[in-house]
């Protein structure tokens, strides 16, 4: 899924604020033993839970929303909340593009039906394509319903991209893809024409 840490990392320094414009905050911080800064989005968003789960797994549409993704599919379904994704990335050049098959399991509380969406990098399922492949990936979106028929998203992620990757492109990343993805997705369900949806194994926020 659309990228990168639910595991709190070891050593990890404070965040700290790298933007705040339309509605979007970006945070980040340094991770020891990792060259890469871990990031941190948040939104908040006039929809339902349903919508936006729904959205995540309309993959061949993440194109249109999801940062630097030119193309994604499911490649197996474990269960109406757990599956593996391929996602390619492009890149800009001279950086090769990059590719991941991610993990994803649902899991919501029957208490404060906050909704976690949890993504980890794995080996296998999609061979080799000519692109550098990220095994090194963990990341999570944090759902929270609030009164009044919004939603707080949270999108936290670290990774390694592998191979060699300028550190300008590098640092760039880092803010665009919290920054991008989370304003394309607030704009896409807070356009006129969009249309709710559910699901039968998400509670809604009463």
């Amino acid at each position: 899924m659309v990228l990168f840490s639910l595991k709190t990392q070891a050593y990890s320094q404070s965040w700290k604020v790298k933007e705040f414009k339309n509605g979007v905050t970006v945070y980040t911080r340094s991770i020891a033993g990792s060259d890469v800064e871990e990031f941190k989005g948040e939104t908040t968003v006039k929809t339902n839970l349903g919508s936006l789960l729904n959205i995540f797994e309309d993959f061949k549409n993440y194109p249109n929303w999801a940062y630097n993704c030119s193309y994604a599919e499911r490649v197996k379904k474990v269960s109406a909340n757990e599956g593996y994704a391929y996602n390619l990335l492009e890149m800009s050049w001279p950086v090769t593009n990059r590719d991941v098959v991610i993990h994803y399991v649902i899991k919501q509380d029957p208490q404060t039906k906050v909704v976690l969406l949890t993504l980890n990098a794995v080996n296998g399922f999609v061979p080799d394509k000519g692109n550098v492949r990220m095994t090194n990936l963990k990341g999570f979106y944090q759902f929270t319903p609030k009164p009044n028929g919004y939603v707080h998203i949270v999108y936290q992620a670290h990774s390694d991209p592998g191979g060699y990757v300028p550190s300008s492109v590098v640092n760039a990343f880092v803010y665009d893809a919290p920054y991008y993805t989370l304003l394309n997705l607030k704009k896409k369900v807070e356009s006129p024409g969009f249309v709710k949806s559910y699901r039968k194994e998400i509670q809604e926020l009463q």
